[in-house]
């Protein structure tokens, strides 16, 4: 097992993993994977086991989200163009610092143009193919399993923020 933080997590990994060995079999989980869990839920093993619980019975009703976002398929160049996310670099413990620019685009333009699934599924690939590669590789070079994430909305306006209409359609 790694060394974590303190003691205290150390030791609530060990009992999370003989805790949650049964959802396994015999395919057991990175230390990395595992303490997410346990932090979300301030150590507490059996509400963090209870959210892992969740988590895999959504991914197993959910087998084809990897489809949905791999392959080939392409995000539409209207949308491409509009949303814009980039790793910019690391902070000063390493992690990956992930850039958004939130405040360039209009709402409505992407839904009123029948992009509405393409947003999602351009979120789900970028996660799927591009962030959380990174993260393990940071994870496995350099024990690193947090990555920074910067929402530009510096080009915000009311505007853009508050077209209800838009978020309703969501």
């Amino acid at each position: 097992m790694e060394n974590f933080k303190n003691e205290k997590e150390t030791k609530a990994l060990a009992e999370f993993r003989v805790a949650t060995a049964e959802l396994y079999g015999d395919s057991t989980p990175g230390d990395h994977f595992l303490i997410r869990w346990l932090r979300a839920r301030n150590l507490d093993i059996e509400k963090a086991k209870l959210m892992l619980q969740k988590y895999l019975e959504w991914r197993a009703e959910n087998p084809d989200l990897k489809l949905i976002t791999g392959g080939n398929w392409i995000a539409p160049k209207f949308v491409s163009d509009r949303i814009k996310i980039k790793i910019t670099g690391h902070d000063y413990q390493g992690r990956p610092i992930i850039w958004s620019d939130a405040g360039r685009f209009l709402l409505n333009e992407i839904i009123d143009g029948g992009f509405k699934d393409d947003i999602f599924r351009l979120g789900y690939q970028l996660m799927d193919q591009f962030i959380l590669p990174e993260v393990e590789r940071m994870r496995v070079e350099k024990n690193i399993s947090q990555f920074i994430f910067i929402l530009d909305t510096s080009a915000m306006t009311l505007r853009r923020a508050l077209h209800f209409q838009s978020w309703y359609k969501l």
